[in-house]
């Protein structure tokens, strides 16, 4: 059970894990938020980026 273990510390503030662990008493409210306000703001190091999407008229019968 070791490597699990290690597996699920790894994975604590994983986002996708994180209501999970919360749920199973891994993770309580209180470190989540001390996780999060201790992350540094990278949005200095970001780029905008402006995505167009074509439309195009789909034929009858299309299965898209």
């Amino acid at each position: 059970m070791r490597h699990l273990d290690t597996a699920l510390e790894n994975l604590k503030f994983d986002s996708r894990m994180i209501d999970w662990n919360i749920k199973n008493g891994l993770l309580t409210q209180e470190e989540l938020k001390a996780h999060l306000d201790s992350l540094k703001d990278t949005a200095a190091n970001s780029e905008s980026l402006e995505i167009e999407e074509e439309k195009r008229q789909l034929s009858e019968g299309s299965n898209y």
